[in-house]
């Protein structure tokens, strides 16, 4: 058992030391890779070590299915919504004045999973994904016929986790993915690609965990225009996890996990949920990501330019869930991505500092 213990982190530590740090800005419809989980995952911060504890292992260590107990449909949607900040610059008399207009469209991204165990130790989980944005046009201002369609994203995959030992799990998953992408030009772009993951989740002692993930380990998507960002961002997530037994019902779980490489920024989140037996629960965290991303800027000309700079979801987030039956809907609220501001820059927010999610799942 220690040479599957010694392997399985190997492989891990191994992806850490050969991930890239790139500097290439994503186009919008890679991102959702990162956001694909479910609510109770994002109100915790998406913890590695505990994506959701002893449930549907929806999360982003491929790992923790093996660990779960629930076995059946689970479907959630993540909306997120446009996003609208007023760049505001000093003039020569020293008021702040609009600069440009920084716009990124909203999205809905829909996901269903299917776990399915085969045996007490080996869990299948079967995936898609699809993500919409912006708005679907046939011509452009004036008139004149664009053929354009909206930016889309499918991913389509399976997860197989199995678990080692009491005491370890390890799992890996694939996605073929297809993306959709107008590029400034108004110009449509196909690209098709895969992405794979792989983790493990270790218990050193009763109530403990540790989480570790390799995600996005491809060369990404292939777009016609070689010009395009195609890398879908890999990056490593450590996760430690703690359990506490409040009363007969009540249990506490507290969480922290942080993101690799390190070159954007620091990334990670923190979190604590409480749940009440198998009746309800609640969940709040704190989390910052980062990410340089691609936005268009209309200036005081109303002309529109393409912008690239790091954005930040960073803040509090918050969500829960209650058993109806014999199924459980949870629901939960996290920062959006909002642009950094440069040097001599104030930013007005007026559209999207949230997104929110809703799920449904077997019941635990």
């Amino acid at each position: 058992m220690r040479t599957s213990y010694f392997c399985s982190a190997s492989l891990i530590l191994i992806a850490t030391c050969v991930l890239p740090s790139y500097a290439l800005a994503l186009p919008p419809g890679l991102l959702y890779l990162s956001e694909a989980y479910g609510p109770s995952a994002r109100a915790f911060g998406s913890v590695a070590a505990t994506p959701d504890p002893e449930h549907t292992g929806v999360g982003v260590n491929p790992a923790a299915g093996a660990m779960a107990t629930a076995s059946g449909w689970y479907a959630t949607t993540l909306r997120v919504p446009a996003a609208r900040v007023d760049v505001l610059m000093p003039d020569p008399a020293g008021v702040a004045a609009v600069n440009t207009t920084l716009t990124r469209d909203g999205y809905a991204l829909a996901i269903l999973r299917r776990p399915m165990r085969r045996g007490k130790r080996t869990a299948v989980t079967a995936e898609i994904a699809y993500r919409a944005a912006g708005r679907f046009r046939r011509v452009d201002e004036d008139g004149t016929s664009v053929h354009a369609f909206p930016d889309a994203d499918l991913a389509v995959g399976a997860t197989l986790s199995r678990q080692m030992s009491s005491r370890l799990a390890i799992g890996g998953s694939a996605k073929w993915l297809r993306s959709k992408y107008s590029d400034t030009a108004n110009t449509g772009q196909s690209g098709l690609g895969w992405a794979f993951d792989t983790g493990l989740v270790f218990r050193p002692a009763e109530r403990w965990r540790v989480g570790l993930v390799a995600r996005n380990l491809s060369n990404g998507v292939s777009y016609p225009d070689l010009r395009l960002p195609r890398d879908p961002r890999r990056e490593v997530v450590v996760g430690l996890a703690r359990s506490l037994v409040l009363s007969d019902s009540a249990h506490l779980t507290l969480g922290v996990d942080a993101r690799m490489p390190s070159a954007r920024g620091t990334q990670g989140s923190a979190g604590a949920s409480i749940a009440n037996g198998d009746r309800f629960g609640v969940s709040v965290g704190y989390l910052r990501r980062v990410e340089r991303l691609i936005s268009s800027a209309v200036g005081a000309d109303e002309a529109v330019l393409s912008d690239t700079r790091l954005w930040r979801a960073m803040g509090p987030s918050a969500g829960g869930w209650l058993r109806l039956g014999g199924a459980e809907l949870s629901a939960a609220v996290s920062p959006a991505y909002l642009p950094t501001p440069l040097a001599h820059e104030t930013h007005a927010v007026h559209e999207g500092r949230w997104q929110w999610s809703v799920g449904v799942s077997p019941a635990r």
